[in-house]
């Protein structure tokens, strides 16, 4: 299954731009502790960083103050952390996730830069098909579908250097207006909403 996702970069580029005052003030308390010269990777990613707006981040791995490696294990952590209270992924992808990020480390380290995504760990649907993985669609239907090629826009996404960590749950086949297995992260009594 190949689904095309052309406007998918807009998407993410609109979302991170709407993110609330609270992830901008976390961002300023950050850009304080950081020093404005630095000469190679920070040994330690904070939780903080995971907070920042998308282009924040983006400017913090292509100056090399944030290593995407260290920024790929914190975001795995916190997953691993929550996932238990929000049931949020389908699967995830960590090894995968680990070599990705290692080798967004030496592009940028060798001065190439993709772009924003470069380095950003992000997560798809399990709806987009990524090769070698299970695809499902959150349906029992497809469960022993396993996906033979990349979705154009995972394609995509690997193309701009963007980390995959996982496939999020969705409702069956993106059909629905909820997605009951998943919990909201500022409620978990509620459900985050649907597809």
């Amino acid at each position: 299954m190949r689904i095309d996702c052309s406007n998918c970069f807009r998407m993410l580029q609109a979302f991170f731009s709407s993110l609330t005052r609270s992830t901008r003030m976390a961002w300023r308390k950050l850009r304080r502790q950081i020093p404005s010269k630095h000469a190679g990777w920070s040994a330690n990613v904070t939780n903080d960083v995971l907070d920042l707006p998308l282009r924040e981040v983006a400017d913090l791995l292509r100056r090399r103050v944030v290593s995407p490696l260290e920024l790929v294990r914190n975001a795995l952590g916190r997953i691993r952390d929550q996932e238990p209270r929000l049931n949020a992924f389908a699967r995830l992808t960590e090894s995968r996730a680990i070599l990705a990020a290692e080798q967004a480390e030496r592009e940028l380290a060798a001065g190439f830069w993709r772009g924003e995504l470069h380095g950003v760990p992000v997560a798809v649907k399990d709806l987009y098909d990524i090769a070698g993985l299970p695809t499902t669609c959150s349906s029992r239907v497809r469960h022993d579908h396993k996906a033979d090629n990349d979705s154009a826009c995972v394609e995509r996404l690997l193309a701009a250097g963007a980390v995959i960590v996982g496939m999020t749950h969705t409702h069956e086949f993106a059909y629905g207006i909820m997605t009951p297995t998943t919990g909201n992260p500022w409620n978990v009594a509620h459900i985050p909403g649907g597809s």
